[in-house]
């Protein structure tokens, strides 16, 4: 598991590159990026495994691609 969880963190930069179709604010990005990684590290291990075990690396960076495209758009709630 340890080897999945370092192919999340090694997204991190991939992730803020693609934060920057939302927002040039790097206070939001750094957020929703965080949010991302505390996402990966949250969820199911078995159905990160499999992510990884299917498409690898690229298969993170599509569900994190998701996953930050719903947190910048969003409704907040007050």
């Amino acid at each position: 598991m340890n080897k999945v969880y370092q192919a999340v963190a090694d997204c991190r930069k991939t992730f803020v590159k693609m934060s920057y179709a939302f927002t040039h604010d790097i206070n939001e990005i750094e957020e929703a990026v965080q949010e991302c990684l505390m996402y990966f590290l949250q969820m199911n291990p078995t159905v990160l495994k499999d992510i990884y075990n299917k498409d690898g690396e690229k298969g993170l960076i599509r569900y994190g691609a998701v996953v930050l495209r719903r947190s910048f758009t969003r409704i907040p709630q007050y």
